[in-house]
């Protein structure tokens, strides 16, 4: 049971859950709605001939829309235009900060539960909450411009991968990072994404809080953040009894596209000592067992689609990649 305030959903073999949900209904005052069609402002549909569960929040979408007058908005293609940095002399500030924030919350919203595709550009908008410039409304808008276009498009979880089922189904890291993204205070961003039957079930993008002095640097510490999710995900997979899930010898695959940093948590080298030893973390797992590191071209990079905005073909190619619909 996966419980809500007052919204609860149940997964698990169907006479299962028919039984215990007599038992709830016995004890607390309830309403039966059935099959899971609409929670939280995502929408489920399932499919068994396609072996598929698509979430999205498209009714979501157009509602925020209307709400903020921009049902008439013109639709592009990409959420972002390039990287927006920080305060610069000569902003304009924005009229009226509190449609901003608004904004930004509701985008927020849908980029961390069915919208990865912007979580990058969206993440770097929320950062400016205090110097709130004009140019920074522009580039809100953009977001919402972009998801009218694409209001359906949802995460789609399969059955299995007609190419590689078992690569499809088990559980698969990627780690990226963008070197000293901002002008101003040159910190990188570092991100991650994790599938699960074709499908992303976890993502993240921050700035990181250490300032890499190179790219190696900014993608181990990448790396590194993305091992802690991997054990932690594992560890819950196999509390769930989903240690098939995991993959061979319970090892979680992480795809880097860094060779240098792929090589320093398999073999520390001299060079790599003046890394803060909270980041060799992940030596120790990869000497576990618990994870594994293997590289894949930038091309193919998942999770270099949450770490700054792309152009449209990479953009869609990747977000197709990533196992959206």
């Amino acid at each position: 049971m996966a419980i809500h305030v007052d919204d609860t959903l149940f997964t698990g073999p169907e006479e299962a859950i028919t039984a215990t949900k007599a038992q709830m209904c016995q004890r607390f005052k309830m309403k039966d709605l059935g099959e899971v069609e609409y929670a939280l402002g995502m929408q489920f549909e399932r499919s068994e001939d396609l072996g598929t569960t698509k979430i999205h929040q498209g009714q979501y979408i157009r509602t925020k829309l209307e709400e903020l007058g921009l049902a008439d908005c013109r639709p592009v293609s990409t959420p972002g235009d390039g990287l927006i940095q920080s305060h610069e002399e000569g902003d304009v500030q924005m009229e009226d900060p509190e449609e901003y924030r608004k904004s930004i919350g509701s985008l927020m919203y849908a980029s961390y539960c069915t919208r990865p595709d912007i979580t990058a550009v969206v993440n770097r908008l929320a950062q400016f909450f205090n110097n709130l410039a004009e140019r920074y409304m522009v580039a809100a808008k953009r977001v919402w411009r972009y998801l009218k276009g694409t209001a359906d498009l949802g995460i789609v979880f399969r059955s299995g991968d007609q190419n590689d089922q078992e690569k499809g189904i088990h559980l698969l890291g990627y780690s990226d990072a963008d070197y000293a993204a901002d002008k101003k205070d040159r910190r990188s961003v570092g991100a991650h994404v994790f599938k699960l039957a074709n499908g992303p079930i976890f993502w993240q993008s921050r700035r990181q809080r250490t300032i890499a002095t190179s790219t190696l640097e900014a993608e181990y510490m990448a790396l590194a953040s993305a091992t802690r999710e991997a054990f932690w995900i594992r560890s819950l997979l196999k509390e769930l009894d989903m240690v098939d899930l995991i993959g061979s010898s319970s090892t979680v695959t992480i795809m880097g596209d860094n060779q240098g940093s792929i090589a320093t948590a398999k073999n520390p080298e001299p060079r790599a000592k003046h890394i803060d030893i909270q980041h060799h973390y992940v030596r120790e797992k990869v000497a576990d067992g618990v994870i594994s590191i293997s590289y894949c071209p930038t091309t193919d990079m998942v999770a270099d689609i949450l770490t700054k905005p792309l152009p449209r073909v990479a953009h869609e190619k990747l977000r197709k990649d990533m196992g959206m619909a």
